[in-house]
């Protein structure tokens, strides 16, 4: 099980269940009594603002997935935009306690999205090579 997983469980566990003592948390979700308490510790230093509970869900943090790869593919990729503005962009939205959105991260990221799309491109040619396209054409009588 992941890290970010972890934090959830103990998250949804502390929320919906509301238990609070590490040694309950640790029998609810099978995780040892230094891992809880490790990950409350992290969690409570990621809740500093209001929408931060949000980001603790699975579908927060799917949303936030998606603004990150979004943004880097807008601004980063497609309009040239550097590693240490996109890194000022997100400090702004008090995501930097979430994710790690330091300039060499963001570059890190952006480099294996560039990667993904090469390798899609090439794919789809090979595809397109296998495959001819049977084009019909259709003339107008007259």
């Amino acid at each position: 099980m992941r890290l970010r997983q972890r934090c959830q469980l103990v998250y949804q566990a502390t929320q919906k269940l509301g238990i609070k003592s590490v040694r309950a948390l640790a029998r609810a979700t099978h995780l040892s009594k230094t891992s809880v308490h490790r990950i409350s510790q992290r969690i409570e230093h990621r809740q500093q603002h209001p929408e931060s509970y949000f980001w603790e869900t699975p579908e927060g943090y799917e949303w936030l997935k998606i603004l990150v790869f979004a943004t880097i593919q807008i601004f980063g990729i497609k309009q040239g935009i550097g590693s240490e503005v996109l890194s000022e962009f997100f400090h702004l939205l008090r995501l930097n306690k979430q994710i790690g959105v330091s300039p060499t991260a963001l570059r890190r990221l952006e480099t294996q999205m560039r990667q993904g799309i090469l390798t899609y491109q090439q794919e789809q040619h090979q595809q397109l090579k296998l495959t001819p396209a049977q084009i019909q054409i259709i003339a107008p009588c007259r």
